[in-house]
Parts: C-alpha cells; structure tokens; sequence
C-alpha cells in the first residue's frame, strides 16, 4: 500500500463577537498559499482538508476568508488528521498549520493550547536560550 501524507491548514481571519478578538486580515490568505504549496511542490500529493472550509468554482476545497471554526469542528479534524475514518490510512507524514489568535483553554486542569506565530517563535526561543545557557 502506498503511503499516505495528509494536512489540515487552517487560516481564521474572523472570530465570535463574545471572544473580544479583532479580525485577521492575512490569516486565511496565508492558510490558502499554503495549500496551494502543498498541492503544487509536494514531494508527494497530500490528502489536505482546509478550515474553515468553502468550495472554488472549480469544485474543490479551500479556505473561507469569512468564515469561522466552531471549536468542535476543530477538535474533530485535528483528531481525524491523527487517526482518520476508514477507508483513508494512518498517513505516514501528517502537517497541520495552523493561522490565526492563539487560543487557551483548561481542559482537565490542563491548560491546552494553540499558539500563534509570534507566540510560537518566542517558546522556541526560549528553549533554544535555556539549552544555551544549560550546556
């Protein structure tokens, strides 16, 4: 059996009025490219599903700049990518990305996250600087 790459990109620009959360203006355009990436100069085809999710003229999936992501529907296709229904296999590379507000929540008195790019890129910061000063 062929083996399978697989990815979810998600790109938020608009979020719930409750959430205080200001609009994106490139979230959702920079979710879209990649995509498109992934589909032109994949070593090899990934099966990639985009959040939220609308139809092109051609018929195909990709990125709704104005839409919005129900947390639920998240949680599902973060799983699915993981451990995705039959018939589609385990994939042997899966790739999320994810572009937007970072969001916390505690779940189990565990705090889960997803963090933003900046966010992202200060963790990584801080942990290369404390393997630094550690060795």
């Amino acid at each position: 059996m062929a083996s399978e790459w697989a990815a979810i990109v998600i790109g938020i620009n608009y979020y719930p009025e409750y959430t205080t959360l200001k609009p994106l203006t490139a979230a959702a355009e920079d979710a879209e490219k990649i995509a498109q990436q992934l589909e032109l100069y994949g070593y090899r085809p990934f099966r990639a599903q985009c959040l939220p999710r609308t139809l092109n003229q051609k018929g195909e999936s990709t990125i709704d700049r104005q839409g919005a992501v129900k947390v639920q529907d998240l949680r599902e296709a973060i799983a699915n990518l993981f451990n995705p229904p039959l018939p589609n296999p385990i994939p042997e590379t899966a790739l999320f990305f994810f572009s937007g507000h970072g969001w916390c929540k505690t779940v189990a008195s565990s705090e889960a996250s997803l963090l933003s790019d900046r966010q992202l890129e200060a963790a990584v910061a801080a942990v290369q600087s404390n393997t630094e000063l550690t060795h």
